[in-house]
C-alpha cells in the first residue's frame, strides 16, 4: 500500500459512512432529528396508510402543534406548570418541551389531509398513501 493510499483510505471510509447515513435518511429510518426521545416514535404502514405514533404523557393535546411540509412531519409541544403555591420560592419550575422532525416515506397522498388522534397519552398521526404507491394487480393476457 502506497503512502497516498494510506492517506486516502480514511477519507474513503468517511465517504462510505456518509453515504450510508444518507441512504438510511432517504428511507425515513431516522425518526427524530431534534429530540432525545427518538425511542418514543414509531412509524409504520399498512396497505392504505402510514402511521406515526409517539408517547406524550402529561401533555394536553391543545399544547401540541403538528405540521407537515415537504415530506417532513413536525410535532412540537411546550407545557408549563402554571399554578404557583403561595409562600413557595421556586428554584426550578417543571416544564415539558419536545420537538420532533420526522422524515416520512414518499408514499404520502399530499392531496388528503392527515388525521391526528390522541388517546391515553399516545398521539397518532395517520396519512393516506398515494394511489401510485399502491400495489397494482396485473392481468395476464392469454395469447394463443
Amino acid at each position: 500500500m502506497t503512502r497516498r493510499d494510506r492517506e486516502i483510505m480514511p477519507f474513503m471510509n468517511h465517504l462510505h459512512d456518509l453515504q450510508e447515513f444518507f441512504n438510511e435518511f432517504d428511507v425515513g429510518n431516522f425518526p427524530s432529528l431534534n429530540s432525545n426521545e427518538s425511542s418514543n416514535i414509531s412509524v409504520y404502514e399498512n396497505n392504505d396508510n402510514i402511521f406515526v405514533e409517539t408517547a406524550v404523557p402529561g401533555t394536553d393535546p391543545k399544547d401540541i402543534n403538528i405540521t407537515f411540509e415537504k415530506g417532513i412531519l413536525y410535532i412540537k409541544a411546550e407545557t408549563k406548570k402554571e399554578e404557583e403555591e403561595k409562600d413557595m420560592k421556586y428554584h426550578l419550575k417543571a416544564s415539558r418541551c419536545f420537538s420532533y422532525r420526522i422524515p416520512l416515506p414518499n408514499k404520502i397522498d399530499e392531496q388528503t389531509p392527515p388525521k391526528a388522534e390522541y388517546k391515553d397519552g399516545i398521539l397518532k398521526v395517520i396519512f393516506n398513501k398515494s394511489k401510485a404507491s399502491q400495489p397494482q394487480k396485473i392481468k395476464i393476457e392469454y395469447i394463443s
